[in-house]
């Protein structure tokens, strides 16, 4: 891996180039100004924490973590980052409810955001429409969130560097 730098207006987005099988894949984007993680994780179980912050940070993402909502969006207002995975059932509010409260963040409205639970499939149709991007089951496929993850970092990354509108 090596770091690389594209210039867009007066920000520069630093992230790393990974190149694999002659494709380029693009992980942890920093933005100076905007945000200062790749991932906001939020999950009240510590093992389903620690389990993917390891995974998603052996991939190249920085992960920030929060077990509670309230600290979710502390985390966020202080830092923006670039994707939050969700649990929808948190100890004191539900996930929905923080991914509203920080999206009337400044630089936090279009985030997107991954719902994580064990709900049904039409409950979680229902999620996705509304405040969030996609919705992962739990048990969690590893290989379904690193392709979902890697989706939603490289539109992040193109937006920042003006590639995409």
């Amino acid at each position: 891996c090596s770091p690389a730098t594209l210039a867009n207006k007066h920000e520069k987005a630093h992230y790393t180039q990974l190149t694999k099988n002659g494709k380029i894949l693009l992980f942890s984007r920093r933005l100076s100004k905007e945000v200062c993680m790749d991932i906001l994780l939020v999950d009240d179980n510590l093992l389903m924490q620690q389990v993917l912050e390891r995974f998603l940070g052996s991939l190249g993402y920085s992960i920030v973590p929060a077990m509670r909502a309230d600290e979710a969006v502390e985390k966020a207002r202080a830092c923006p980052p670039a994707l939050i995975l969700m649990d929808l059932h948190l100890p004191d509010r539900d996930g929905s409810e923080a991914i509203k409260l920080i999206r009337e963040l400044p630089g936090c409205h279009d985030i997107p955001a991954i719902a994580m639970s064990g709900l049904d499939e039409h409950d979680a149709r229902a999620l996705v429409t509304h405040e969030f991007s996609r919705y992962v089951a739990k048990p969690i496929d590893l290989d379904y969130l690193e392709q979902t993850v890697r989706e939603f970092m490289l539109l992040s990354q193109t937006r920042s560097v003006g590639l995409l509108s």
